[in-house]
């Protein structure tokens, strides 16, 4: 007998420029420092020699925005944007950012050694590579440039805040791509213009993430069109870039770029199928046996290490989007009886039979999750109701469409699979427990602590997601559906903590982030739960907090959960509880290429005298 219970997070529940503007996205906290008043002094000519009056006050303070600077005005110094530019109603609502006063001297005194650029966590798919000594001559080391080696000032500013927007949105699980991306762009001139694209997509955004047609983006200033043309110059060379084991790893790398690039554009349909080729192109490369020259000496291995490192965050990238993707009803897996590089392991057949008993720490807790996320969204039968236009055949391979006539149909397929997947999920929770304990007990003694803890309750909260989405058989036993409002409730409480904590843009009023955040779980509450009152709660929070989690767009969802309560309220009507339900387990969201959203559900007509299926257009929440 499988129990269908999620575990529990402890013995309790969770408690409760050269351009005109910057997009102000990454988070920040208000500064301490203060611009020292100045008094008002009169010239005069002097008529003889006398000392030379001091300053009436401090000296003049240089550590303003370069935008406060020019306007004359007093700075408040927020980092990395001025809340005075962006949040003021009299302000030009853009930030440009700050000078770095320091002298070359100094700069290169204080410029840190160049340092490897070597794998950190978990990696479950790689082969080991032999220690190697860091002076190796093709090994990837910190660049010391930062933006150098662009020659033109306009793109050193894209490219300067683009190394800023990546440190805040989750993107990479740790700061080697960070400082790696400068030299791989340097290289490969596709990177750099893909990373300019990402920049100029999220500058051209401001004030707020509001989906927009491209005529408004193009009316609100350069930088829609300066992105626009860098991505066609990054596609191309990709396009026109000769087939290798080194290319493709550097095309990999600009998918990471694109992708997010689309995601901040809006357009589900290009984003996905970015991550499709990216998909085919990893099991190219993994699946490729080394070479002979990879253990030629130290020095090669070092290097390939390295260039593997690389990959494997890229890899990271996309194991995560796995969850984004399986959520628009795309890239399932077609032949379970083959294993793709995402769910291959090192010693076993599947990666996830990897997984320790218990996890050191939140790291490694996050990248295993990864790990049982894509294996469960990739492998397992589990289904959504929400549909893209404009996708090949190949990204649709396993998708699957509810059978109109019997909406429970293939949860007998389903019900088979769920005790293999509900274990390995239980076993991913076993592990996390003891890190998350500690977490939520260390969460007031310091920022850093109380941050980390928000980070275990983002996984927790994608675990009960896919716990309930599994156990439930994708919501067609509303038995079980009953039982896991429990479930639902402890995910509203932790999609309270994270919402809380990153909220408070600096300048931005939306958040944004590549990571699997709270969006999607406050979506399935309310459309899926059975309590009223968390329903309501969760389309709540959707409507307070606007934010982009990758293609999960808070505003869609808003829309979506308060239409869904309408239907609630029409479909409680008539019929019993198994009707209401089956009629509920029909509904469909479809978002066409133009990023337009139509709902199809079942409404009943009082001139026919029955349910029908209707379809109806959604708006975005203002």
């Amino acid at each position: 007998m499988v129990d269908l219970q999620p575990l529990s997070a402890a013995s309790g529940s969770a408690p409760g420029s050269a351009g005109n503007d910057l997009a102000p996205m990454p988070t920040a906290s208000r500064g301490t420092k203060k611009v020292p008043g100045m008094s008002p002094h009169i010239s005069t000519f002097s008529s003889g020699k006398r000392p030379r009056e001091k300053r009436t006050s401090a000296t003049k303070v240089r550590s303003g925005c370069i935008t406060c600077k020019r306007r004359h005005v007093k700075c408040d110094e927020t980092r990395p944007f001025c809340l005075r530019c962006t949040e003021s109603p009299r302000s030009p609502r853009v930030c440009e950012g700050y000078l770095n006063h320091t002298s070359g001297r100094e700069r290169l005194s204080s410029r840190p050694a160049p340092r490897p650029i070597l794998s950190k966590g978990t990696t479950t798919w790689r082969a080991s590579w032999p220690a190697a000594a860091a002076a190796a001559g093709g090994l990837l080391v910190e660049p010391g440039y930062e933006a150098a080696f662009l020659a033109d000032p306009k793109e050193r500013v894209y490219f300067d805040f683009w190394q800023q927007l990546i440190g805040n949105i989750y993107l990479f699980p740790s700061d080697a791509m960070h400082r790696v991306i400068p030299q791989l762009a340097r290289r490969e001139p596709a990177i750099k213009h893909a990373a300019l694209a990402m920049a100029g997509m999220a500058r051209a955004l401001v004030p707020s993430l509001l989906r927009r047609s491209g005529r408004e983006l193009h009316a609100n200033g350069p930088h829609y069109e300066f992105a626009l043309r860098q991505y066609g110059r990054a596609v191309g060379l990709v396009r026109s870039s000769q087939p290798s084991r080194d290319n493709m790893l550097w095309v990999i790398v600009c998918c990471v770029l694109f992708v997010t690039f689309e995601c901040l554009h809006g357009d589900r349909a290009a984003a996905l199928s970015h991550v499709g080729h990216a998909y085919r192109m990893m099991e190219i490369y993994f699946g490729q046996p080394r070479s002979p020259a990879d253990e030629d000496g130290p020095a090669a291995a070092a290097a390939t290490q390295s260039v593997r490192a690389v990959c494997d965050d890229a890899a990271w990238v996309f194991q995560g989007l796995t969850m984004q993707a399986w959520s628009h009803n795309v890239l399932h897996s077609e032949l379970l009886s083959e294993v793709s590089w995402c769910c291959r392991g090192a010693e076993r057949a599947l990666a996830v039979d990897e997984m320790p008993p218990r996890f050191a720490d939140i790291d490694a807790a996050r990248r295993w999750w990864r790990v049982v996320q894509h294996y469960t969204c990739h492998r397992c039968p589990i289904y959504t109701e929400v549909f893209v236009d404009g996708l090949s055949t190949k990204m649709l391979a396993g998708s699957h469409v509810r059978p109109v006539l019997s909406p429970t149909q293939g949860g007998e397929k389903l019900a088979a699979a769920i005790p293999v997947f509900l274990d390995r999920l239980r076993r991913w929770s076993t592990a996390f427990q003891a890190v998350f304990d500690e977490l939520r007990s260390r969460q007031h003694l310091g920022e850093s602590d109380y941050y980390s803890y928000v980070d275990a309750c983002n996984l927790r909260l994608q675990y009960l997601t896919l716990w309930n989405e599994v156990s439930s058989l994708s919501y067609t036993d509303i038995r079980m559906v009953i039982v896991l409002t429990p479930s639902f409730r402890e995910m509203v409480q932790l999609s309270r903590i994270i919402l809380r904590a990153q909220s408070n843009c600096g300048g931005c009023s939306d958040t944004f982030s590549m990571d699997n955040g709270p969006t999607w779980p406050l979506l399935v509450t309310a459309c899926r739960c059975r309590d009223a009152g968390l329903r309501r709660e969760a389309t709540e929070l959707l409507g307070k907090h606007n934010r982009r989690d990758g293609l999960w767009d808070s505003r869609i969802f808003y829309g979506v959960a308060v239409r869904n309560m309408e239907i609630e309220a029409e479909n409680a009507l008539s019929g019993d509880e198994d009707e209401q339900w089956s009629r509920m387990a029909r509904r469909e969201l479809r978002f066409s290429r133009e990023g337009d959203v139509t709902g199809r559900l079942l409404k009943w007509d009082p001139c026919a005298g029955e349910w029908l299926h209707v379809e109806e257009p959604l708006r975005d929440a203002p």
